[in-house]
């Protein structure tokens, strides 16, 4: 992911609307780059600052943003483990349906 594509994620992200490999690439990209980094953290700050002083409430959103991010990292290994998991399930009733049917034809004398 460059840092027009990036850009382009900033609110997406900021909204919780990112998922899977497009989350996994944004994340990495505004860790490795600080021109983005700061790009994302302004339009956050915005966002939550005027939210908050609606509100009322007191806040740290620096230290939000970090969390958020933590949060988003976290729930991205989830979801890989669930898809691996599905996969590793799949998998495993492909072997047992295939040992079924071998049975079956055995069981009714067709030759494999």
């Amino acid at each position: 992911m460059n840092c027009s594509d990036t850009e382009q994620y900033i609110q997406m992200y900021i909204d919780d609307r990112l998922t899977g490999p497009e989350l996994r690439e944004f994340l990495t990209h505004i860790e490795e780059c600080p021109k983005c980094y700061e790009e994302m953290e302004i339009n956050y700050l915005i966002k939550e600052a005027l939210i908050r002083l609606e509100d009322g409430t007191t806040f740290d959103l620096r230290k939000e943003l970090q969390q958020k991010i933590q949060n988003s990292k976290n729930c991205l290994l989830i979801h890989e483990y669930l898809v691996a998991v599905r996969q590793l399930v799949l998998l495993a009733t492909l072997v047992i349906l295939g040992v079924s049917i071998v049975r079956i034809l055995i069981i009714y004398g067709v030759g494999i």
